[in-house]
């Protein structure tokens, strides 16, 4: 079986508790806030270097890579920076076409 980049990368890393755990709700929910606050950490020195290698980045906030990487997905996703190939950049947020 082929694995892309990205499956390659975290195939075989814990996935965390299942959610068959009876206190997998509260675990996720503290997952999810920690994961809210690298963001935030890791958005606020992107605003503050402009574009920057995502590993420097993740050392200069003191974020483990894989977590920074969750992070700058996240905030992707949210269309707040863009990532191009290993650097990643603030994007315009002043208006969309």
């Amino acid at each position: 079986m082929m694995y892309n980049s990205f499956n390659s990368y975290f195939h075989g890393l814990d996935a965390g508790p299942s959610v068959a755990d009876s206190d997998s709700s509260h675990v996720v929910g503290l997952q999810n806030r920690r994961l809210e606050s690298d963001a935030r950490r890791l958005y606020a020195e992107i605003r503050k270097l402009g574009k920057c290698p995502i590993e420097e980045l993740c050392l200069r906030v003191q974020i483990p890579l894989r977590e920074g990487l969750l992070a700058l997905g996240w905030l992707a996703r949210d269309e707040r920076v863009g990532i191009d190939g290993s650097e990643v950049r603030v994007l315009s947020s002043d208006f969309y076409f």
